[in-house]
Formats: structure tokens, sequence, C-alpha cells
């Protein structure tokens, strides 16, 4: 018998190893409670079981986690490609795109989007059908909401229809929802200099003409004309992902590389990570401490690359 994987990461290790050391170790940042460290790739952003699925019968399974590993091998291929053209192919947009989708689908944003919509789809169906069934027992209520959820969420009759193995089946689904509607542009933008942070939520969309009011939940239209994606590639590339046109690539300047930065870490939950230098080490952490960079968020990256050099990098 193949042994269960376990240990799931929700930010694959083959995307983070592009930030860290050649021993790959991570400058990492906790939040909550506040602790700077330095860890290996194969020990953050992971979580028991974070995409095992629950099969009709009751077994477990690793199918998601085989299927998300199909995608996390190709994860270096398509960072290197895009940091060494002069100009990314649709293929390659198309593989940023799907890169960002499935890094914003398969994390715990995604995840809990997914599991908060399955189990309000779930109780009002069982509600529904209590008051139009009042006298059906529970295990016939139980069956026919079963059957509703499949087809509604087009689940396999393989895996069990119970909310958390629905949310994980989905993340596929919901990866393609939120490739599709993305912004039609891309910059692949280099900093040579400074250093792109990542987090365990690398996925930034931000608009600077509807910025955060507060501390509560920040949502965008990514139909927006001034909405902002952002993606961080490697310690030295960053994808962003824009309505008007772009350059297909530029060079940033400090200024940009912390606007960047200060989005990704608004957007990130518990952990920051960066290569592991002193430069690294103080940005993060006055990053992640957050709070002169406020103001950061607002600036729009692309007023008309006046603080970019427009120029193709070799």
């Amino acid at each position: 018998m193949v042994p269960r994987k376990r240990l799931n990461h929700f930010n694959p290790q083959s995307y983070l190893r592009a930030f860290a050391d050649p021993d790959g170790y991570l400058l990492t940042i906790k939040r909550e409670p506040y602790e700077v460290d330095r860890l290996n790739v194969a020990k953050v952003a992971a979580e028991r079981d974070f995409y095992t699925l629950r099969r009709a019968d009751g077994t477990l399974t690793d199918q998601l986690e085989d299927e998300l590993a199909l995608f996390d091998a190709k994860i270096p291929r398509i960072v290197g490609r895009v940091a060494s053209v002069c100009e990314p192919s649709p293929a390659d947009v198309d593989d940023l795109k799907r890169l960002y989708a499935i890094l914003l689908a398969r994390g715990p944003v995604g995840r809990d989007y997914i599991l908060d919509e399955v189990r309000s789809t779930r109780d009002r169906i069982t509600s529904d059908f209590k008051a139009d069934f009042p006298d059906e027992d529970e295990s016939t209520c139980e069956g026919t909401v079963d059957r509703i959820i499949r087809d509604f969420y087009e689940h396999s009759d393989e895996l069990s229809a119970d909310a958390a193995t629905v949310s994980r089946a989905n993340v596929p689904r919901l990866a393609d929802e939120i490739a599709s509607a993305m912004p039609k542009f891309v910059c692949v933008m280099r900093s040579a200099s400074w250093d792109f942070l990542t987090s365990d939520t690398p996925c930034s969309a931000f608009d600077p003409k509807a910025p955060p009011v507060g501390d509560g939940v920040y949502g965008v239209d990514y139909d927006s004309p001034t909405v902002e994606l952002t993606l961080p590639l490697s310690r030295r590339h960053l994808a962003l992902f824009a309505n008007r046109p772009v350059l297909a690539r530029a060079k940033c300047n400090d200024g940009a590389v912390r606007i960047a930065n200060g989005r990704t870490v608004f957007f990130s939950k518990r952990m920051i990570f960066a290569y592991p230098s002193a430069d690294a080490e103080a940005n993060a952490i006055a990053l992640a401490q957050q709070i002169t960079y406020r103001t950061a968020y607002c600036e729009p990256m692309l007023p008309a690359f006046d603080e970019m050099t427009s120029s193709t990098i070799s």
C-alpha cells in the first residue's frame, strides 16, 4: 500500500525555492505571535491533510494532492521562461494566469471561500427540504441534499458529499474561474537590486482607486480599469496583471518593489517569506510590522511607468 501524503504544502515547494538560499532556507516572519526565523521550504506553508479527500465509502485519498503536484512540477519552468524571454508568449501569459489562479484557489483563502460557500448552500438546501417535506426522516433528507450538492458542484459519486470534501475537490474549478476572470495584460517586472517578498498568500489584488478603508475584508473588482494583481515569481521577478495595456517587461526601482512588497504583506495571512540576507531581513521585518507602507498600497504601480525603466531586460 502506498503511504498517504499527510503533510500538504499550500505554497508549493517548487514555488518557494525561487525565494530561498541555495540550501533551501527562507527568512520567515510569523505575524501572530510575531516571530522571525530561518526555515527550510519543506517546513513552511504546510498543513496536515490540507488536501485530503474522503471517499464515499469513508476511506481517504490523496487524489487532489496528486493532481496539484502535476502542476507544481511545472512551476520552475514557467518562472524560468518568463524571467528569461524578451516578451512572454500568449502561452506564457496563460501559464502565469494559471499559476496565480491555482496559488490563490489552493491556499487557505480559496479553500475557505469554497468551504463557506458549500456549507451555506448545503444549509439552505437542507432548510428548504425540511420545510417542504417535514415528515421525511433525516436519512432521506441527507441523501437528497447529497444528490443536489453533487449535481450543483459536479461532484464525483466516488467522493463523500460532506462540505470539507466538496470544497477541496472544487479547488480546480475555482482556479478555472479565477483564471478566466483575470485582467488581460501581464508585465514581468525585474528588480536588479531589491528583493521581492512572498507569503503564505502570495496573490495580491488591489485597486488604488478603491483602497481598503479599515481592517475588514477587502474585495476588489477584477474588471476595474485600475485594478492591479501581483504575484511574486522569484526574489527578483514579479508578475503584474492589469486591464490596461502594459509593457511586456519592465525594470522596476526600489519604490515599485516597496509597493509590491507592501501589498504582499497586506494580503499575507500568517507568514511572510524572503531570501535570508541582512537587507531582506530588515526590509521584511519593517513591512511585517506594517506600517510605514500602509499609504504605499494606494500608489498605482502603473501610472505610466514613470518610476520604471521601460527597456528590455536581458
